[in-house]
């Protein structure tokens, strides 16, 4: 799952660390991101394919000098909230 993370000025933000989880995994999932404010979550990730799909949910986004605002996110290609993101899985 790709996670971009821009700032207010919808400028890419490197080196910002997200936090989430996936609604079938017990443990929290990190990434950091690259120039391009984008990152990787669960890249190593083994899903049970005993699901049809999973959510994925932003829980924190950590810059030094910089504060998280849950309410500013958003989905470019609107299908989701921009918080939470359903998963098919293949």
């Amino acid at each position: 799952m790709a996670v971009t993370v821009l700032d207010a000025n919808g400028v890419a933000v490197e080196g910002a660390i997200v936090n989430g989880s996936f609604s079938h995994v017990s443990q929290g999932q990190t990434c950091t991101t690259e120039a391009n404010g984008t990152c990787i979550m669960g890249e190593y990730l083994s899903l049970s394919r005993s699901f049809p799909s999973t959510a994925f949910t932003v829980t924190d986004v950590i810059r030094v000098s910089s504060t998280y605002v849950p309410a500013a996110n958003s989905d470019p290609d609107g299908d989701s909230n921009g918080t939470t993101e359903t998963v098919r899985l293949p």
